[in-house]
């Protein structure tokens, strides 16, 4: 059941053993498991396999599986902000089978810290909305704020209003996508890919800075 979670309000969506099942089913299996209170679960999953499988035949999975040179694969660095850890986990591990470097932040607050004040480059973020200690909403208000510009792709289980990030933006771009959990691995690389070339573009010419607000903590 989709965001059914134990977890407290704003702690989780709940979308995470949700995205486990989606993956495992697009690979022809199920998954399946035991449940004792006050002890916990144990998780099954079951996956075909063949017993032959230099002798294949292609056409058999070609409409369940995308073509590996159909991926969008990718070169820099993505900050992934997700508070659950497994779905932050399960976006990491697809991006860095796409090619890119990551870097992690499990609220908003640590976001803004690596954008602002790590010095890290980042050419891409890629934003979950309901969050502890910082939303996604407020951190992606504050990164524009403080002059920020980094490309934004909002991930989450809820349908998201893009004129509410237009005027959170204030003139500042708006999110490049914004991507219903869960998510495909080709739906994220299309989206990923374009945020990062939506920034290259925008990045002023060689010899040239950008002139940046500065942020002042209050």
């Amino acid at each position: 059941e989709p965001f059914f979670t134990t977890k407290q309000d704003g702690k989780g969506t709940g979308l995470g053993l949700s995205m486990a099942q989606d993956i495992i089913r697009e690979h022809g299996g199920w998954i399946e498991f035991d449940s004792a209170e006050g002890q916990g679960s144990v998780f099954r999953i079951h996956l075909p396999r063949t017993s032959d499988p230099e002798n294949v035949d292609d056409d058999l999975h070609a409409d369940a599986l995308i073509p590996a040179q159909s991926l969008e694969s990718g070169r820099g660095t993505i900050l992934v902000v997700d508070d659950e850890e497994s779905v932050r986990a399960t976006a990491v591990n697809m991006l860095k089978c796409l090619g890119y470097q990551i870097l992690e932040a499990a609220d908003g607050q640590q976001a803004l810290d690596v954008l602002l004040h790590s010095g890290r480059q980042v050419d891409a973020v890629m934003l979950d909305i309901y969050m502890p200690v910082l939303s996604g909403r407020d951190a992606f208000k504050q990164m524009r704020e403080a002059g920020n510009d980094t490309p934004v792709v909002i991930c989450s289980g809820f349908v998201m209003d893009p004129d509410e990030f237009v005027i959170l933006g204030q003139g500042h771009p708006p999110p490049v996508e914004i991507m219903l959990k869960p998510y495909s691995l080709d739906a994220l690389g299309k989206a990923m890919a374009k945020a990062v070339q939506s920034g290259r573009e925008a990045a002023p010419p060689a010899g040239r800075s950008a002139a940046r607000i500065p942020f002042f903590q209050h």
